[in-house]
């Protein structure tokens, strides 16, 4: 009985510094789109592939090498960003091949925060970066090549809380 008492009291306790943490304080919100850009027909490549957002393509234009006739929304995902731990997202459901881990490098702000960045692909880590975000700004980054187009990632940094 007395054994039973004590892990009791020691699960409380864990249970209690794990709810305490205040490195997974959630300081701001991260979502991931992943896209597909390709110049032939979206629907003949990637049935099923809804088209992206247009906002995407709009910005898409003011980037030199992402520029393509059409873009296909492959996947998304809004994960918190925790103060002091390393998060993940997985834009594509079911599937790992794309993965970003990202861990603020500084203090959240109002309006933004700097991240850690790690592309992975195929649990291989390709490309890692720090990079600074703001409230609604979006980031995208060039992936591998894929059915004669090209794999995307966007990233927009979200508040903590929608309007």
């Amino acid at each position: 009985m007395k054994a039973v008492a004590t892990f009791s009291l020691w699960f409380l306790l864990v249970a209690v510094g794990f709810a305490q943490d205040p490195g997974k304080e959630t300081v701001a919100r991260l979502r991931t789109v992943l896209l597909f850009g390709t110049n032939d027909n979206l629907a003949e490549v990637v049935p099923d592939v809804p088209v992206a957002d247009k906002g995407h393509a709009g910005r898409m234009e003011l980037l030199k090498n992402l520029h393509f006739k059409n873009y296909g929304l492959l996947g998304s995902e809004v994960k918190p960003i925790w103060r002091s731990y390393t998060n993940w997202s997985s834009p594509m459901k079911g599937s790992d091949e794309i993965l970003l881990s990202f861990e603020p490098n500084s203090q959240a702000e109002a309006d933004g925060v700097k991240l850690d960045l790690e592309l992975w692909q195929g649990k291989r880590k390709v490309m890692k970066t720090t990079h600074p975000l703001k409230n609604g700004k979006w980031l995208y980054i060039a992936g591998p090549d894929w059915r004669g187009g090209r794999l995307i990632l966007g990233i927009e940094l979200l508040p903590l809380s929608e309007k």
